[in-house]
């Protein structure tokens, strides 16, 4: 019989101050244990403590860390991993390991790449973000928590009645002497999820403010979804807050107004296109718009080259899983930038845009306009699932192309720059630069702000 890691004496001490939820979450025994809670609730604080404690209490255990991607594991777990573990560790950038001392081990794996899991039994699990997994990655965790002792410990904010929620969360539920919600829906107790409001994390100095003035920006279910760890199903229009006032007469605009296109490459679908132009005050002007099938990339070369026209300053944003067609535009002059595909963080810029009145659309784009207006939210399917939690896909493309286009960085206005201003922007000089390594099929001449 294979035994269990020993467990080594003595406290572990912790430069660490858990909130009640957090405490309570600690000092569970469940073999499973979740923490569901708001944005910013210290759940992936207390998951990596979790972690400091197996390695340092059990000498010479396998542990895995599961994100659900590489760039999503550096901005939210490893912070926290490298504070707790390189002090008494240390960590292979080669191998995706920790390693402490003591013969522990943690391997550093992604949900998106579930057979990389395969293989690797394991003495704990800690998974962070479980909405972004698919049902597959945990299935696949499963089957490496092997032994009788194995424990996993997970972190979450909330998406709907997901696979995370039937999982763990579609049981009784009773609320013990602290309010917190704690789960079981296991009758052998092997289950166990506490859920808290992203208000409850006492750590963060502000958070109540911030929280609030995020309800003023954010659509009602959003904003439930989360900062109070609430189970919301999505239903109706995606942009309900888009109306007639929104629908403007057209106007000449500036050159020097800063240009944002955004592009959903269509190989089936429709290409959309939706051009904005940027005003002093951080209102953004829908000039432009573009949906037909069978774009070729000198068609989309030469639609963008009429979007852009005369502007002086101009962006324009490919969804980043469109790699070879970035690559295309690029060798025929055009300049770009990859846009992420997260919806989530594009439904939440146009909302805020639409309701802080910074999004208008000029009457000769009326495609967007109807779009905008048919854009909702898919049914609740007969399991309750909305694992996606995106609207209908055949309402997408222009939504999508102008999601992409309000992820640019902008500072939200430039300064008034008339032609006679001095000097180029940097941004311009870089796309000048390009444009002189491509010079087979040049796009729209960049006429620098000189006067």
């Amino acid at each position: 019989m294979i035994a269990a890691p020993p467990i080594s004496g003595g406290a572990v001490v912790l430069t660490y101050h858990p909130h009640d939820f957090q405490r309570l979450f600690h000092a569970s025994a469940a073999p499973l244990r979740v923490c569901m809670a708001g944005t910013r609730g210290g759940k992936s604080r207390a998951i990596s403590v979790e972690c400091q404690i197996a390695m340092m209490k059990m000498p010479g255990s396998v542990g895995l860390i599961i994100s659900p991607d590489y760039p999503q594991h550096n901005r939210n777990l490893r912070p926290y991993l490298d504070e707790l573990l390189l002090p008494i560790g240390k960590y292979s950038e080669r191998d995706h390991k920790y390693e402490l001392k003591n013969g522990s081990v943690a391997w550093v794996l992604y949900a998106d790449k579930p057979n990389s899991m395969r293989g690797v039994g394991a003495d704990w699990v800690c998974g962070d973000e479980l909405r972004l997994w698919t049902r597959e990655a945990w299935q696949v965790v499963q089957t490496r928590m092997d032994k009788t002792w194995s424990r996993f410990w997970g972190a979450t904010t909330p998406n709907g009645r997901d696979w995370v929620w039937e999982e763990f969360l579609e049981g009784s539920r009773s609320v013990n002497r602290y309010g917190v919600e704690e789960v079981h829906p296991d009758r052998n107790r092997r289950k166990a999820v506490w859920v808290w409001k992203t208000v409850d994390n006492t750590a963060v100095p502000g958070m109540a403010e911030v929280v609030a003035n995020m309800r003023e920006t954010q659509p009602a279910q959003f904003w439930r979804q989360e900062y109070e760890a609430s189970i919301e199903q999505f239903t109706g229009a995606v942009y309900p807050d888009y109306g007639d006032d929104h629908f403007i007469d057209a106007f000449e605009i500036p050159n020097w107004w800063e240009r944002v296109i955004g592009v959903d490459t269509g190989a089936s679908d429709p290409t959309a296109m939706a051009a904005f132009a940027v005003s002093p005050e951080g209102v953004w002007y829908q000039y432009g718009e573009s949906c037909e099938r069978g774009k070729t990339t000198p068609d989309r070369h030469a639609t963008l080259t009429e979007l852009i026209g005369d502007a002086l300053y101009w962006t324009v944003r490919v969804g980043d899983d469109a790699k070879q067609e970035m690559l295309d535009l690029e060798a025929m002059g055009m300049p770009v930038t990859p846009a992420a595909r997260d919806f989530i963080s594009r439904y939440s810029r146009v909302t805020d845009a639409l309701r802080t009145e910074r999004y208008k659309v000029f009457r000769t784009c009326e495609i967007t306009d109807q779009a905008l207006r048919r854009y909702v939210w898919p049914p609740e399917t007969e399991g309750g699932s909305q694992r996606d939690r995106k609207p209908l896909h055949g309402q997408s493309d222009l939504p999508d192309a102008i999601g992409y286009a309000f992820g640019a960085d902008l500072s939200g206005s430039r300064p008034p720059r008339p032609a006679a201003a001095v000097g180029p922007t940097w941004d311009s000089v870089v796309r000048l630069i390009k444009r002189a390594r491509h010079p087979v099929g040049a796009g729209p001449s960049l006429r620098l702000g000189w006067g």
